[in-house]
């Protein structure tokens, strides 16, 4: 379970920009890939706000992403709405230190409907909502699948 949600989102933060955990620098992911992910997740980005880094007052953050999303943005509730917040950094200490003052900020009863995970070595995802899970398991099974896409063209195959 703790690997699966290691790699919540993971494609979105990192297949999508072309980038592998290995590599010494960030590319910076776009609001575009993103959405294109989810969509391919079978989730349509509902309402999309890029966040100042400055704003969103995480120390180190390079992008900051907000997103509104659901299957079926018109069937989704308003009122509870399910959010991802996609946050790349400048380097590990700096996204370690956001998960770890995120987890402590969350209202215990918060925590049955948020969760935050980290994502290779620059990227984290919170995921918010009613939905959260039946979500991460629509983006694992994406991500999974470019996964193994990825290793396929690596190998050659």
């Amino acid at each position: 379970m703790k690997n699966t949600l290691r790699t919540l989102l993971a494609a979105a933060l990192l297949a999508t920009a072309g980038a592998h955990a290995a590599d010494p620098t960030p590319r910076e992911v776009t609001v575009a890939k993103i959405e294109e992910f989810l969509g391919a997740a079978g989730l349509q980005s509902c309402r999309v706000e890029k966040l100042n880094p400055k704003v969103s007052s995480w120390h180190g953050t390079i992008v900051s992403v907000w997103v509104e999303m659901a299957p079926d943005c018109t069937k989704s509730n308003p009122d509870n709405p399910d959010v991802g917040h996609f946050h790349q950094f400048n380097n590990k200490a700096d996204r370690d230190a956001m998960i770890s003052r995120y987890r402590s900020s969350l209202p215990r009863g918060i925590n049955l409907h948020a969760g935050i995970w980290p994502v290779g070595d620059f990227g984290a995802i919170a995921l918010l909502g009613p939905n959260m899970n039946k979500y991460k398991d629509l983006i694992q099974a994406e991500f999974s699948k470019r996964l193994a896409a990825e290793k396929q063209k690596a190998s050659g195959k």
